[in-house]
């Protein structure tokens, strides 16, 4: 019997990457300019921290989130019923330790902390606006349909705009940028793929 066509795809990518010991990938898209940040000081959450992967889940299309008092100082206020998000961050405790001798000791101490945020769309009065990047207008290759649909014991799939395209062991999930954000639709079904490749090949890295 013939092999179906994404046997063969899979087959090709599988045998690339045991032979080289790498992905045969690159960054084919362009980042996302809606990630995670805090919508007071602008700065985005780090990307390869707890608090980026928790809030890039949430279900707002507006990057911005602030603290309770953060929403006051801008003008606004957090909607009735509103539920924040907590976010996590470590905190390095010193104090001085006094020996027996009457010699002093310093020590420290890393302590985990954290504090609810609230995305802009949860909150009136504000007037921070996000602007979404232009997208190309990359039309869906129906053959590269047909194989995905295909595809046997897929893992779950979240497409989205997003700056990363990973794959989680743990939930056999992986999440995509959209198809507008890869320079070319090719590249999207290839980084796709790729990545579906990743959970039989669960020695490599769970995210790249």
């Amino acid at each position: 019997m013939e092999k179906k066509v994404y046997e063969i795809v899979s087959d090709r990518i599988l045998a690339t990457i045991q032979a080289s010991g790498k992905l045969p990938w690159v960054k084919e898209w362009k980042d996302a300019n809606n990630a995670p940040a805090n919508g007071y000081s602008k700065r985005v959450y780090d990307p390869f921290g707890i608090n980026f992967f928790m809030l890039s889940n949430a279900p707002y299309s507006n990057p911005y989130y602030l603290s309770f008092k953060q929403v006051q100082e801008l003008g606004g206020n957090v909607r009735k019923g509103e539920k924040g998000w907590p976010i996590v961050f470590w905190k390095i405790s010193k104090f001085e330790k006094v020996k027996p001798n009457g010699d002093t000791e310093s020590k420290s101490f890393p302590l985990l902390r954290y504090y609810t945020v609230f995305n802009v769309e949860q909150c009136e009065g504000l007037t921070l606006e996000y602007v979404p990047a232009e997208r190309k207008n990359n039309n869906p290759i129906e053959s590269a349909e047909l194989i995905i649909k295909g595809y046997e014991n897929s893992p779950h799939v979240t497409i989205k705009e997003s700056s990363r395209a990973f794959y989680v062991p743990a939930l056999d999930a992986v999440t995509m940028p959209t198809i507008g954000q890869f320079n070319t639709p090719e590249a999207y079904y290839s980084t796709t793929v790729t990545l579906w490749c990743v959970d039989k090949v669960i020695m490599l890295p769970s995210e790249y």
